[in-house]
């Protein structure tokens, strides 16, 4: 049996709205293993700007051996994002890795990989999302 606080700031379905938009279409298993997403171990490297985070399409190709599939998509880049060099130098620093040049990352919402992009500039701090990396709206 699950007690709310008397404390009204401190109620559970407060706490869980807080946590981010959980889409229940996908069925409940889904849906709980998002929130449970937000209570994972992470480690805090830098807080970024809302600029510093861009939205970029996935990478896709139309399935040709089914020719029956009108719909069907192969995605490339599932799960896979990108990062700024000036980003990667910075966990690397903080984590003490040496020359690493991918990561596995929780960001609000998004989880996946984000692997280095030197192209994104020099000194830029910039993280390239995709849709595949999106799990919930926070």
């Amino acid at each position: 049996m699950l007690l709310n606080s008397k404390i009204p700031e401190i109620q559970m379905d407060r706490i869980i709205e807080g946590l981010g938009e959980f889409d229940s279409s996908e069925g409940p298993l889904k849906m709980y293993s998002r929130r449970g997403q937000c209570f994972t171990t992470t480690k805090f490297i830098a807080q970024l700007k809302e600029e510093e985070i861009k939205m970029i399409d996935d990478i896709k190709t139309k399935k040709i051996d089914d020719p029956e599939d009108t719909e069907g998509y192969y995605t490339f880049t599932d799960g896979c994002g990108n990062i700024s060099l000036e980003l990667s130098k910075l966990i690397n620093e903080r984590l003490q890795l040496y020359q690493c040049s991918a990561y596995q990352v929780r960001l609000g919402g998004a989880k996946g990989v984000l692997v280095t992009k030197p192209s994104l500039g020099e000194g830029v701090r910039l993280v390239e999302l995709r849709p595949s990396q999106m799990k919930f709206k926070t």
